[in-house]
């Protein structure tokens, strides 16, 4: 499971900048991997948004959304921050542009993700979640028991690449 230095402080903000690339893979409902016009690859996580561990139920479905989305589409990150895993493990995190669409707030829409908790809320981001949560799409259309929001799933219970 990939979690964030942010789980315990406030993540690192740096001063935007953009990246572009096409998308060569999703890791899972938040993070996929940029392949850059100088062939770089760049993994980039979601701002924003959390989504279900693939092991989680959901999970499989969110890292599908994300693919459905983005996987070989051209795109536009505007990077935010720094994502340190607990395998050490760096990712940037910031805003996806796909086909005109921020990626966080369509996963949102889906009833793919839930607005992260560990950061400031942002107003727009919660009425789309809660808009998607009143019309049970997605993650909202489970049972209660079975809808566990990332933050709450056991560590040990699943990993993220």
């Amino acid at each position: 499971m990939l979690l964030a230095v942010q789980d315990r402080a406030r993540p690192a903000r740096a001063a935007p900048h953009e990246v572009a690339g096409r998308v060569i893979h999703v890791h899972d409902g938040s993070s996929l991997t940029l392949l850059q016009a100088n062939q770089q690859r760049l993994r980039m996580r979601l701002a924003d948004i959390d989504t279900p561990a693939p092991d989680q139920p959901f999970g499989e479905h969110a890292r599908q959304a994300l693919t459905a989305l983005a996987w070989q589409q051209e795109a536009i990150g505007l990077v935010t921050g720094l994502v340190i895993g607990i395998d050490g493990q760096q990712q940037l995190s910031g805003k996806l542009f796909v086909a005109g669409y921020e990626a966080g707030q369509v996963m949102l829409r889906l009833g793919a993700a839930w607005v992260s908790r560990r950061q400031p809320e942002d107003p727009v981001l919660l009425s789309i979640e809660a808009e998607a949560r009143r019309a049970g799409r997605g993650l909202w259309s489970l049972p209660g028991g079975a809808r566990l929001a990332p933050w709450t799933w056991p560590r040990g219970a699943g990993s993220r690449d």
